[in-house]
């Protein structure tokens, strides 16, 4: 699947490299391909329909917490890699806070809400799929106004979280957002850069822009990579690195192919074969009346499927 690098300002980040950039607290932005991805991109006028938090431990272990039928904390890699096949666009927004903010005491203070409130707390139960009850209500106020907030400070009701009230609970638990903020009014779309003005975070808080992430496979990341280091070179050393590289990555290239040629043939052939001929002693085997010639057309058969039991060989292809 392409990702379109120039989608928000051309930025990428590599999903294997993430674990290392990212921190708590930063958003992952969801555009999936379901029908009721799109639904809610329609419903909300909106590119993202799904948003998800950044939780990174103190063991340097980084996870993804989000709502889908209840909290939920996975692998980041893991969770973003699934995801690949069903989304048309993920973008990660880094948690900026300002010099003298305490980020370790912003950090600590989402951790422990997200584990101990949302995850591990027996009392809290989600006791809807998804709560249309509430949410129906409040997208039609949406509608008659942008106004996210109330006079007085909401008591948010944890029994009845979707995945971007569930965002917006942790945010105000952390005082990075009013807590006068009705969070069943914050959808996906709020937490884009469009709408920073909307959410006018606290504490000097704000999120960066939409960076893309990539899923390039590991060996044409690493050619790529490769291939860019050799700009760093001048004038004939850096024609012919570049050629010496790009011939290396064509002959691996080329190899793996044949290889897997060989293998597909080497398998089909006799597989084939063997088909055919017990597809024919079966059909014999139905149609002969004495018993020796039942015992007859099964040693036939044995014998056939013999060289099904030799090992395949893998040919040597050098490079």
């Amino acid at each position: 699947m392409a990702y379109c690098a120039g989608r928000h300002n051309g930025n990428r980040v590599w999903v294997y490299d993430l674990p290392s950039q990212c921190r708590t607290g930063d958003i992952i932005l969801f555009s999936s391909k379901d029908r009721g991805a799109g639904f809610i991109r329609a419903f909300t006028a909106s590119e993202w329909n799904h948003v998800g938090m950044v939780l990174k431990t103190a063991s340097n272990l980084s996870y993804i917490v989000e709502w889908g039928g209840g909290v939920f904390g996975c692998d980041l890699v893991e969770r973003l890699v699934g995801y690949r096949p069903e989304v048309h666009n993920i973008a990660w927004r880094r948690l900026k806070l300002p010099p003298h903010a305490d980020r370790r005491e912003v950090e600590t203070s989402i951790e422990c809400f997200v584990i101990d409130r949302l995850i591990n707390d027996p009392t809290r139960v989600d006791n809807e799929l998804f709560p249309f009850r509430r949410v129906l209500p409040s997208y039609f106020r949406h509608l008659r106004t942008s106004n996210l907030r109330k006079r007085s400070p909401v008591i948010d009701d944890l029994s009845s979280l979707f995945c971007s009230k569930a965002v917006a609970v942790i945010l105000k638990h952390a005082g990075l957002l009013s807590r006068n903020v009705d969070a069943n009014m914050v959808f996906p779309k709020h937490f884009s850069r469009p709408y920073d003005s909307v959410m006018k975070y606290q504490q000097g808080a704000s999120y960066g822009e939409e960076i893309d992430i990539s899923f390039e496979p590991k060996p044409i990341r690493k050619f790529s990579q490769a291939l860019l280091s050799v700009t760093r070179l001048h004038g004939r050393r850096r024609r012919d690195a570049a050629v010496r590289l790009i011939q290396a990555a064509a002959r691996g290239w080329k190899a793996r192919s044949d290889t897997r040629r060989l293998l597909r043939q080497q398998m089909c052939n006799p597989m084939a074969a063997f088909c055919r001929a017990m597809r024919k002693c079966l059909l014999s085997v139905r149609s002969h009346s004495s018993m020796a010639e039942r015992n007859a057309s099964m040693r036939h058969l044995a014998r056939t499927a013999q060289p099904l039991a030799t090992p395949l060989r893998v040919p040597q292809t050098s490079v």
